[in-house]
C-alpha cells in the first residue's frame, strides 16, 4: 500500500469509528456519573397516563375505583379536564411508547403498584427512550458535520456531548432529548439530499426525513420549524419532487398521534394549544407557585433566556459561535463582501436553521412564562442545541490562530461545567452558577 492509500485508509477508519466511540463514551459517562434516577413531574405525568393504560384501559387518569387511586395522578401538575375526564397535558406518542415497555414489566409481576418497580422500570424508559436515542444522534450529528477537517470535526462532536445541557438531560427523563436526536437525523437525511458531493439514493433519505420529521413533531412540536424551514431548500435543488416519500415517512407518526389527540380529546389540536383546559376548579395553573408564576417583561425574559440566569449562550456560551457566525456571514453578504468558498452550498442550510433558530425564540419569549420550570437553564430550547452545533462548524474548522483555540478553550471549560452542574441535577429548583453569582433566582 502506497503512503496517499494508507494515508486515506486512516482518514476514513477515524471517521468511521470515532462516531461509535463518541456516542458509547458518553453512554457510559453519563450513566456512571449520574447522582441516581430522578422521578419528578417530567416523568410522573407520563407514569400517570401508562398506569391509566395499562391498568384502566383509558387515557382518564382517575381510578375506577376510589379505593386505588392511580398513584401518579396527584404527583403531577401537568394536567386538564376534557369532557369531563382528567388528563395529562403531555403529548401522548411517548406515554404510549411507555405503556408498551411495561407490559413484560407486568407480565413478570412488576407493576407500579409497587414502589420497588418505580427506579427499575424509570431507568429501563431512561436508557431505552433517552439515553440510547441521543447516543444515536450523536453518531448521526458526526455523519452530519464528516465533511468538516479531522480535528475540529472531533471538538465539534465532543462539544455537543459533553457541553451542552442535552448530556445532563439525556441521564434522566426528558421528551426534548429523544426530539433533539430525533431533529439530528431529519438534518442528516436533508443534508443528504441537499449536498451535490453527496450519492443519496433520494428516496431513501427522502423516506428518513419523513420519519425523523415526525418524531421531531411528535416529541417537541416547536421544534418541527428547523425541518420545515431547511426543507424549503428542496424547492430551488429540484428535490421537491421527493415530497411523497417524505410524506410516507412523516404521516404515520402524524396520524397516530392525532388519533390518539382525538381519543384523549374529540380534538385534532394538541391540548397545551388549547389553555381554556387548564382552568379547572383546582388546577394548579390556575395560581401558580415559585418560578411558574413569574411576570416578566418579555424583554427581561428575553435576556435571562438568552445571555442571563438562564442563558442558552452565557451557561452555555461555546455555542454562542453558532448564533454569532450567521450574523457576521450576512453582514457580508450585505456588505457584498463575501468570497466565494467550497462550503457555499453550506451556507443557505446554515442560514434559514439560524433564521428558524431567531423565530423559535422569538416564540418562547411570547408564549411562556418559566424558563421550562423546575429545571437548568433554558429548557425550552433543549432541541435547538444541534441547530447551534451545526451552525458552528464552518466557524470552528477555520480557527486558524493560538488565541482562536484559547478563546474556544475558555468557552468549552465554562459550558462543560455548566453540563457538569446540569448532570447532577437537571430537574429541580438549585440555582446554576450564573444565579449564585451573577444574576440571582428569578424573582
Amino acid at each position: 500500500m502506497t503512503e496517499p492509500e494508507r494515508n486515506y485508509t486512516q482518514h476514513t477508519a477515524v471517521y468511521r469509528l470515532f462516531p461509535i466511540f463518541l456516542a458509547g463514551l458518553m453512554l457510559i459517562a453519563g450513566t456512571l456519573l449520574r447522582p441516581g434516577i430522578y422521578i419528578g413531574d417530567s416523568i410522573n405525568s407520563r407514569l400517570a397516563t401508562v398506569y391509566a393504560l395499562a391498568h384502566y384501559g383509558s387515557w382518564s387518569l382517575e381510578s375506577p375505583d376510589p379505593d386505588h387511586p392511580n398513584p401518579f395522578e396527584a404527583r403531577t401538575v401537568d394536567k386538564v379536564v376534557v369532557q369531563g375526564r382528567l388528563v395529562s397535558s403531555k403529548p401522548p406518542l411517548l406515554p404510549l411508547i411507555m405503556a408498551l415497555i411495561y407490559l413484560p414489566f407486568r407480565a413478570a409481576g412488576w407493576t407500579l403498584d409497587d414502589p420497588g418497580t418505580l427506579k427499575p422500570f424509570s431507568a429501563t424508559v431512561i436508557f431505552l427512550l433517552c439515553q440510547l436515542p441521543f447516543a444515536a444522534g450523536i453518531w448521526v450529528f458526526m455523519r452530519l458535520t464528516s465533511w468538516m477537517p479531522t480535528a475540529p470535526w472531533i471538538i465539534l462532536g465532543v462539544l455537543l456531548s459533553f457541553a451542552s445541557p442535552l448530556f445532563g438531560y439525556a441521564q434522566q427523563f426528558s421528551n426534548h432529548v429523544p426530539a433533539a436526536a430525533a431533529l439530528c437525523g431529519a438534518l442528516w437525511c436533508l443534508w443528504r439530499l441537499l449536498d451535490p458531493d453527496c450519492p443519496s439514493s433520494g428516496a431513501k433519505d427522502a423516506l428518513g426525513l419523513g420519519v425523523f420529521s415526525g418524531l421531531v413533531f411528535a416529541l417537541d412540536i416547536p421544534a418541527i420549524i428547523y425541518c420545515a424551514t431547511a426543507g424549503l431548500l428542496l424547492v430551488p435543488t429540484g428535490k421537491i419532487r421527493l415530497l411523497p416519500w417524505i410524506l410516507i415517512g412523516f404521516m404515520p407518526i402524524f396520524l397516530t398521534q392525532e388519533i390518539c389527540y382525538w381519543i384523549i380529546s374529540g380534538s385534532l389540536l394538541p391540548v397545551q394549544t388549547r389553555p381554556e383546559l387548564y382552568q379547572y376548579e383546582w388546577s394548579y395553573w390556575r395560581h401558580p407557585q415559585g418560578i411558574d408564576a413569574l411576570n416578566e417583561s418579555h424583554l427581561i425574559y428575553l435576556f435571562h433566556a438568552l445571555i442571563g440566569r438562564s442563558g442558552v449562550f452565557s451557561l452555555f456560551p461555546v455555542f454562542f459561535i453558532g448564533f454569532i457566525f450567521p450574523v457576521l456571514h450576512l453582514i457580508k453578504i450585505i456588505k457584498r463582501d463575501h468570497k466565494k468558498i467550497k462550503e457555499d452550498a453550506f451556507i443557505p442550510f446554515l442560514l434559514l436553521l439560524w433564521g428558524a433558530f431567531c423565530v423559535l425564540t422569538l416564540y418562547y419569549t411570547v408564549k411562556t412564562n418559566n424558563y421550562g420550570g423546575a429545571a437548568y437553564g433554558f429548557r425550552w430550547h433543549l432541541a435547538s442545541y444541534p441547530v447551534l452545533a451545526v451552525c458552528s462548524a464552518l466557524p470552528i474548522s477555520r480557527i486558524k490562530s493560538w488565541y482562536g483555540w484559547l478563546i474556544l478553550l475558555l468557552l468549552t471549560g465554562i459550558s462543560c461545567w455548566s453540563a457538569w452542574e446540569c448532570l447532577q441535577e437537571p430537574w429541580g429548583n438549585s440555582p446554576n452558577w450564573a444565579m449564585r453569582w451573577i444574576f440571582g433566582p428569578p424573582a
